[in-house]
């Protein structure tokens, strides 16, 4: 067992994948429009979501995500746009500059760059 598995044995760490939905906070997984670079974002539900009320009742209807999200390549904005319902259930999602891939998606491209990373280094 080395150093590092003793340290996170200590403080309790688990199996369990530090991404997961936890209903606190999600992530968003983007690629770049222009330069294909990935970017994960983690939203927290409490405070990255804004209130939207009704004007005459002032009760909350809904939440709305907006982020300017700058990859670590090219540095152009990506504009998106999550809107949910009043329970915080997604109802649309909107990106300017960059489109949404899926965990698995972002884990394959992150795997395929280490391993070219590797080969790289060995010539």
């Amino acid at each position: 067992m080395s150093l590092w598995d003793r340290v996170k044995g200590m403080f309790g760490s688990s199996d369990k994948d530090p991404e997961d939905d936890d209903g606190e906070a999600f992530y968003l997984y983007i690629e770049c429009d222009r330069c294909n670079d990935l970017v994960s974002v983690r939203v927290n539900r409490r405070n990255d979501l804004s209130q939207e009320f009704n004007p005459s009742t002032g009760a909350v209807t809904s939440f709305r995500y907006q982020k300017g999200i700058v990859d670590q390549r090219c540095f152009r904005p990506i504009h998106v746009t999550l809107t949910f319902d009043s329970n915080q259930r997604e109802e649309m999602r909107d990106i300017a500059g960059g489109r949404f891939i899926t965990r698995e998606e972002f884990r394959a491209a992150q795997a395929g760059n280490r391993q070219s990373g590797e080969m790289k280094a060995e010539e």
